[in-house]
Protein backbone atom coordinates (compact mmCIF):
# COMPACT_ATOMS: atom_id res chain seq x y z
CA UNK A 1 0.00 0.00 0.00
CA UNK A 2 2.88 2.35 0.80
CA UNK A 3 4.47 1.71 -2.62
CA UNK A 4 1.12 2.32 -4.31
CA UNK A 5 0.76 5.58 -2.40
CA UNK A 6 4.25 6.75 -3.35
CA UNK A 7 3.60 5.87 -7.01
CA UNK A 8 0.39 7.89 -6.94
CA UNK A 9 -1.90 4.87 -7.33
CA UNK A 10 -4.76 3.75 -5.11
CA UNK A 11 -5.41 0.17 -4.04
CA UNK A 12 -8.59 -1.45 -5.35
CA UNK A 13 -10.07 -2.11 -1.90
CA UNK A 14 -11.63 0.67 0.07
CA UNK A 15 -9.87 -0.29 3.28
CA UNK A 16 -6.38 0.44 2.10
CA UNK A 17 -3.56 0.74 4.56
CA UNK A 18 -2.65 4.30 5.44
CA UNK A 19 1.10 4.94 5.58
CA UNK A 20 2.49 5.97 8.92
CA UNK A 21 4.25 9.01 7.51
CA UNK A 22 3.58 10.99 4.36
CA UNK A 23 6.36 12.16 2.06
CA UNK A 24 7.45 15.76 2.31
CA UNK A 25 5.36 18.28 0.39
CA UNK A 26 8.29 19.30 -1.81
CA UNK A 27 8.77 15.70 -3.00
CA UNK A 28 5.19 14.78 -3.81
CA UNK A 29 4.92 12.80 -7.03
CA UNK A 30 2.39 13.61 -9.75
CA UNK A 31 -0.73 11.50 -9.68
CA UNK A 32 -0.77 8.77 -12.31
CA UNK A 33 -4.15 7.61 -13.50
CA UNK A 34 -4.90 4.51 -15.48
CA UNK A 35 -6.57 4.86 -18.84
CA UNK A 36 -4.67 7.97 -19.94
CA UNK A 37 -3.35 8.61 -23.42
CA UNK A 38 -2.99 5.57 -25.63
CA UNK A 39 0.45 4.15 -26.30
CA UNK A 40 2.01 5.39 -29.54
CA UNK A 41 2.22 3.00 -32.46
CA UNK A 42 5.95 3.55 -32.80
CA UNK A 43 8.71 5.38 -30.92
CA UNK A 44 12.10 5.79 -32.60
CA UNK A 45 14.89 7.06 -30.30
CA UNK A 46 17.25 9.59 -31.86
CA UNK A 47 20.83 10.15 -30.70
CA UNK A 48 23.22 11.71 -33.17
CA UNK A 49 25.77 14.51 -33.41
CA UNK A 50 22.99 16.82 -34.58
CA UNK A 51 20.04 16.04 -32.32
CA UNK A 52 18.74 13.79 -29.56
CA UNK A 53 15.17 12.90 -28.68
CA UNK A 54 12.50 10.67 -30.17
CA UNK A 55 10.11 10.47 -33.10
CA UNK A 56 6.60 9.18 -32.45
CA UNK A 57 3.89 7.72 -34.63
CA UNK A 58 0.54 8.05 -32.87
CA UNK A 59 -1.90 8.01 -35.77
CA UNK A 60 -2.35 8.95 -39.40
CA UNK A 61 -3.11 12.63 -38.82
CA UNK A 62 -0.61 15.27 -39.89
CA UNK A 63 1.71 16.53 -37.19
CA UNK A 64 5.17 18.08 -36.81
CA UNK A 65 8.46 17.47 -35.05
CA UNK A 66 9.34 20.10 -32.45
CA UNK A 67 12.91 21.39 -32.42
CA UNK A 68 14.33 22.60 -29.12
CA UNK A 69 17.64 24.10 -28.12
CA UNK A 70 18.83 25.67 -24.90
CA UNK A 71 15.46 25.01 -23.28
CA UNK A 72 13.61 26.97 -25.98
CA UNK A 73 11.19 25.75 -28.63
CA UNK A 74 12.75 27.18 -31.78
CA UNK A 75 10.92 25.58 -34.69
CA UNK A 76 8.56 22.88 -35.97
CA UNK A 77 9.30 20.78 -39.02
CA UNK A 78 7.09 18.44 -41.02
CA UNK A 79 8.64 15.25 -42.35
CA UNK A 80 8.30 14.74 -46.11
CA UNK A 81 5.33 12.75 -47.41
CA UNK A 82 4.20 10.11 -46.62
CA UNK A 83 5.74 10.60 -43.17
CA UNK A 84 3.91 13.81 -42.29
CA UNK A 85 2.05 11.79 -39.62
CA UNK A 86 5.28 11.31 -37.64
CA UNK A 87 5.83 13.78 -34.80
CA UNK A 88 8.08 13.99 -31.79
CA UNK A 89 10.63 16.22 -30.16
CA UNK A 90 14.30 16.72 -31.01
CA UNK A 91 16.79 18.70 -28.95
CA UNK A 92 19.50 20.15 -31.14
CA UNK A 93 23.09 19.72 -30.03
CA UNK A 94 25.69 22.44 -30.49
CA UNK A 95 26.62 21.03 -33.86
CA UNK A 96 22.94 20.89 -34.75
CA UNK A 97 22.40 24.54 -33.92
CA UNK A 98 25.47 25.58 -35.93
CA UNK A 99 24.43 23.57 -39.00
CA UNK A 100 20.67 23.84 -39.02
CA UNK A 101 20.52 23.83 -42.81
CA UNK A 102 21.92 21.05 -44.97
CA UNK A 103 23.23 18.88 -42.15
CA UNK A 104 19.92 18.83 -40.31
CA UNK A 105 18.10 18.15 -43.57
CA UNK A 106 20.37 15.16 -44.17
CA UNK A 107 19.71 13.96 -40.64
CA UNK A 108 15.97 14.20 -41.23
CA UNK A 109 16.27 12.16 -44.44
CA UNK A 110 18.09 9.46 -42.54
CA UNK A 111 15.46 9.49 -39.79
CA UNK A 112 12.71 8.97 -42.37
CA UNK A 113 14.34 5.75 -43.47
CA UNK A 114 14.80 4.59 -39.87
CA UNK A 115 11.12 5.25 -39.08
CA UNK A 116 9.94 3.13 -42.03
CA UNK A 117 12.43 0.33 -41.29
CA UNK A 118 11.37 0.26 -37.62
CA UNK A 119 7.69 0.22 -38.58
CA UNK A 120 8.26 -2.81 -40.81
CA UNK A 121 10.16 -4.60 -38.06
CA UNK A 122 7.84 -3.72 -35.19
CA UNK A 123 4.75 -4.77 -37.15
CA UNK A 124 6.13 -8.31 -37.34
CA UNK A 125 6.45 -8.41 -33.54
CA UNK A 126 2.87 -7.40 -32.71
CA UNK A 127 -0.08 -9.74 -32.49
CA UNK A 128 -1.96 -9.94 -35.80
CA UNK A 129 -5.33 -8.25 -35.47
CA UNK A 130 -4.22 -6.13 -32.51
CA UNK A 131 -4.38 -2.32 -32.56
CA UNK A 132 -0.61 -1.88 -32.81
CA UNK A 133 -0.36 -4.35 -35.69
CA UNK A 134 -3.29 -2.73 -37.51
CA UNK A 135 -2.02 0.82 -36.98
CA UNK A 136 1.48 0.03 -38.22
CA UNK A 137 -0.04 -1.88 -41.13
CA UNK A 138 -2.00 1.20 -42.13
CA UNK A 139 1.16 3.30 -41.96
CA UNK A 140 3.15 0.79 -44.05
CA UNK A 141 0.32 0.62 -46.62
CA UNK A 142 0.35 4.41 -46.82
CA UNK A 143 4.09 4.38 -47.49
CA UNK A 144 3.74 1.63 -50.09
CA UNK A 145 1.05 3.61 -51.90
CA UNK A 146 3.32 6.65 -51.99
CA UNK A 147 6.17 4.54 -53.38
CA UNK A 148 3.86 3.08 -56.06
CA UNK A 149 2.86 6.62 -57.05
CA UNK A 150 6.50 7.65 -57.35
CA UNK A 151 6.26 10.09 -54.44
CA UNK A 152 8.63 8.49 -51.95
CA UNK A 153 11.94 7.73 -53.65
CA UNK A 154 13.75 8.12 -50.31
CA UNK A 155 12.18 4.96 -48.87
CA UNK A 156 11.38 3.05 -52.07
CA UNK A 157 14.17 0.51 -51.62
CA UNK A 158 12.94 -0.37 -48.12
CA UNK A 159 9.48 -1.30 -49.36
CA UNK A 160 10.25 -2.79 -52.76
CA UNK A 161 10.59 -6.59 -52.99
CA UNK A 162 14.20 -7.69 -53.23
CA UNK A 163 15.16 -9.74 -56.30
CA UNK A 164 15.83 -13.37 -55.46
CA UNK A 165 13.91 -13.16 -52.19
CA UNK A 166 10.44 -13.71 -53.64
CA UNK A 167 9.02 -15.73 -51.41
CA UNK A 168 10.63 -18.24 -49.27
CA UNK A 169 9.26 -18.00 -45.78
CA UNK A 170 10.96 -18.80 -42.50
CA UNK A 171 8.34 -21.42 -41.64
CA UNK A 172 8.95 -23.28 -44.89
CA UNK A 173 12.71 -23.25 -44.39
CA UNK A 174 12.39 -24.42 -40.81
CA UNK A 175 10.00 -27.24 -41.73
CA UNK A 176 12.35 -28.41 -44.49
CA UNK A 177 15.32 -28.24 -42.12
CA UNK A 178 13.56 -30.29 -39.43
CA UNK A 179 12.51 -32.86 -42.02
CA UNK A 180 16.05 -33.26 -43.38
CA UNK A 181 17.73 -33.11 -39.96
CA UNK A 182 15.32 -34.21 -37.20
CA UNK A 183 16.20 -33.20 -33.66
CA UNK A 184 17.57 -35.91 -31.39
CA UNK A 185 17.83 -36.40 -27.66
CA UNK A 186 20.75 -34.49 -26.12
CA UNK A 187 23.27 -36.12 -23.79
CA UNK A 188 22.95 -35.30 -20.07
CA UNK A 189 24.36 -31.96 -18.87
CA UNK A 190 28.12 -32.16 -19.11
CA UNK A 191 31.08 -31.46 -21.42
CA UNK A 192 29.47 -33.21 -24.44
CA UNK A 193 26.15 -31.37 -24.39
CA UNK A 194 27.33 -28.03 -25.88
CA UNK A 195 28.84 -29.70 -28.96
CA UNK A 196 25.67 -31.74 -29.46
CA UNK A 197 23.51 -28.61 -29.22
CA UNK A 198 25.65 -26.84 -31.81
CA UNK A 199 25.58 -29.77 -34.23
CA UNK A 200 21.80 -30.02 -34.08
CA UNK A 201 21.19 -26.25 -34.22
CA UNK A 202 23.53 -25.64 -37.16
CA UNK A 203 22.43 -28.82 -38.98
CA UNK A 204 25.59 -29.16 -41.07
CA UNK A 205 28.85 -31.11 -40.89
CA UNK A 206 30.81 -29.58 -38.04
CA UNK A 207 34.39 -30.01 -36.84
CA UNK A 208 34.61 -28.60 -33.32
CA UNK A 209 37.91 -27.59 -31.75
CA UNK A 210 38.97 -25.18 -29.02
CA UNK A 211 41.00 -21.97 -28.94
CA UNK A 212 42.72 -21.79 -25.57
CA UNK A 213 43.50 -18.06 -25.69
CA UNK A 214 40.27 -16.80 -27.29
CA UNK A 215 37.66 -14.75 -25.44
CA UNK A 216 35.16 -15.07 -28.30
CA UNK A 217 32.37 -17.64 -27.82
CA UNK A 218 33.27 -19.23 -31.16
CA UNK A 219 35.33 -18.49 -34.25
CA UNK A 220 35.01 -19.80 -37.78
CA UNK A 221 38.30 -21.44 -38.72
CA UNK A 222 37.40 -22.80 -42.15
CA UNK A 223 34.42 -23.22 -44.47
CA UNK A 224 34.20 -26.18 -46.83
CA UNK A 225 34.38 -25.29 -50.51
CA UNK A 226 30.81 -26.48 -50.97
CA UNK A 227 29.71 -24.35 -47.99
CA UNK A 228 28.12 -27.38 -46.35
CA UNK A 229 30.61 -27.86 -43.52
CA UNK A 230 32.29 -25.61 -40.98
CA UNK A 231 35.39 -25.96 -38.86
CA UNK A 232 34.95 -23.95 -35.66
CA UNK A 233 36.82 -23.25 -32.44
CA UNK A 234 35.19 -22.57 -29.08
CA UNK A 235 36.89 -19.88 -27.02
CA UNK A 236 38.04 -21.49 -23.79
CA UNK A 237 38.47 -18.13 -22.03
CA UNK A 238 34.85 -17.14 -22.61
CA UNK A 239 32.91 -17.48 -19.36
CA UNK A 240 29.74 -18.78 -21.07
CA UNK A 241 31.70 -21.42 -22.99
CA UNK A 242 33.51 -22.46 -19.81
CA UNK A 243 30.18 -23.05 -18.06
CA UNK A 244 28.79 -24.81 -21.13
CA UNK A 245 31.74 -27.25 -21.13
CA UNK A 246 31.89 -27.80 -17.37
CA UNK A 247 31.30 -31.24 -15.91
CA UNK A 248 28.78 -29.75 -13.49
CA UNK A 249 26.58 -27.15 -15.14
CA UNK A 250 23.18 -25.59 -14.86
CA UNK A 251 20.35 -26.65 -17.18
CA UNK A 252 20.68 -23.47 -19.27
CA UNK A 253 24.49 -23.18 -19.54
CA UNK A 254 24.94 -25.18 -22.76
CA UNK A 255 22.07 -23.33 -24.48
CA UNK A 256 23.40 -19.87 -23.57
CA UNK A 257 26.88 -20.74 -24.85
CA UNK A 258 25.38 -22.23 -28.02
CA UNK A 259 23.26 -19.12 -28.70
CA UNK A 260 26.32 -16.86 -28.44
CA UNK A 261 28.35 -19.22 -30.60
CA UNK A 262 25.66 -19.35 -33.31
CA UNK A 263 25.53 -15.54 -33.48
CA UNK A 264 29.34 -15.24 -33.68
CA UNK A 265 29.68 -17.97 -36.32
CA UNK A 266 27.03 -16.60 -38.67
CA UNK A 267 28.43 -13.09 -38.33
CA UNK A 268 31.89 -14.35 -39.30
CA UNK A 269 30.46 -16.49 -42.12
CA UNK A 270 28.57 -13.56 -43.66
CA UNK A 271 31.66 -11.38 -43.41
CA UNK A 272 33.60 -14.08 -45.29
CA UNK A 273 30.72 -14.34 -47.82
CA UNK A 274 30.32 -18.03 -47.05
CA UNK A 275 27.34 -19.82 -48.63
CA UNK A 276 24.39 -20.95 -46.50
CA UNK A 277 25.02 -18.17 -43.97
CA UNK A 278 22.24 -15.67 -44.66
CA UNK A 279 20.15 -14.07 -41.96
CA UNK A 280 17.37 -16.54 -42.80
CA UNK A 281 19.77 -19.44 -42.23
CA UNK A 282 20.69 -17.95 -38.85
CA UNK A 283 17.01 -17.65 -37.91
CA UNK A 284 16.48 -21.33 -38.76
CA UNK A 285 19.45 -22.26 -36.55
CA UNK A 286 18.05 -20.18 -33.68
CA UNK A 287 14.60 -21.78 -34.02
CA UNK A 288 16.19 -25.22 -33.95
CA UNK A 289 18.03 -24.20 -30.80
CA UNK A 290 14.78 -23.02 -29.19
CA UNK A 291 13.12 -26.30 -30.15
CA UNK A 292 15.89 -28.18 -28.34
CA UNK A 293 15.40 -26.01 -25.26
CA UNK A 294 11.66 -26.70 -25.16
CA UNK A 295 12.08 -30.41 -25.89
CA UNK A 296 14.45 -30.82 -22.93
CA UNK A 297 12.72 -28.47 -20.49
CA UNK A 298 11.98 -30.19 -17.16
Amino acid sequence: AWLLHVAGLRPASAGSVTPTSAPAAGHARPLRRAGGTEAPLLVVPVASEVAVGALRLEGMGSTKVALWTGGLHVDDIELPAPLECVGGRLILTRQGTRGVGDRLAGEIRGLCRIVVAQALEQRRLHRPGGPQHAGLGEFVARCQAAVAAGQAALIADLLSPKPGQGGERLGQRLAASLQRHPLERLPPPGPRRLESVLRQALARPLAVGTALLSWQPASLRRVAETGAGWEIDLGRRNAFVQRGLAAEQGPEDAYLAAALAVAALFSAAREARAPVSSLLDEWVANYRLLALVYAHAP
